[in-house]
């Protein structure tokens, strides 16, 4: 166990030196092939070494192999938060693989077990990336309940407040729900130029054109489709 606590640790550092930390999960491995915790962290050594080397090798497959593994050693009625946080790395994986049917099950199956967060921060990251699933996958229900979810967090930034609320628009938007449609895109607008205001000439210009317009075009769509309809 020296090997993963060391590993665990290498892990835990500003800059983590990746495979450095991935040689002493192998050595976990090597003596204790069911160890839980070190395929957990194995997997999200992957994830890592996909974010800093993009596809040179299958990072994202090797990381589902290692999350799949700890899904099967771990009890998930005793282990419960040990559980609840492969399910999270896990459908994270399927996202960025572009999986998004596989992603959707997985999250739904976290929610649904109620989890505890560590922080607003990680709660509102799984609510976005669950919300963008839900919407490839057209389960526009399930979006509009994490949008919600999102929206009563307390430290959230206007920025993350305008995406959200952008994201219920557009979902809005497709269900032909165009009234409320387009409140939630004057609300988006709204906030875009409460962050204007708030940010210097240099955030100005690298912030207000492009999320702007795209704000700006759905609402023009959606004034249409409400005349057309």
């Amino acid at each position: 166990y020296n090997h993963y606590a060391y590993g665990y640790a290498l892990t835990q550092k500003k800059s983590p030196p990746l495979f450095l930390a991935l040689d002493e999960m192998k050595k976990v491995l090597s003596i204790e092939p069911r160890f839980a915790q070190a395929h957990q962290t194995m997997g999200w050594i992957y994830q890592q070494l996909e974010k800093k080397y993009p596809g040179q090798e299958p990072w994202l497959e090797k990381s589902l192999i290692s999350f799949d593994t700890a899904v099967d050693l771990i009890d998930s009625t005793i282990d419960y938060e040990m559980y609840n946080a492969v399910l999270l790395n896990k459908g994270y994986s399927y996202f960025l693989l572009g999986k998004t049917d596989l992603c959707f099950s997985t999250w739904l199956e976290l929610e649904l077990r109620q989890p505890v967060w560590q922080n607003e921060k990680q709660q509102f990251l799984f609510r976005l990336f669950f919300i963008r699933a839900s919407i490839q996958q057209k389960f526009y229900d399930v979006a509009l309940d994490q949008a919600v979810l999102a929206q009563t967090l307390d430290n959230i930034s206007d920025e993350n407040r305008k995406v959200i609320t952008t994201l219920m628009a557009t979902i809005n938007f497709v269900e032909k729900e165009y009234i409320e449609a387009l409140a939630l895109y004057d609300r988006a607008l709204m906030l875009h130029q409460k962050i204007i205001k708030g940010s210097n000439k240099k955030q100005q210009m690298l912030n207000s054109p492009a999320s702007k317009l795209i704000v700006l075009r759905m609402k023009m769509l959606t004034l249409f489709a409400m005349e057309k309809f």
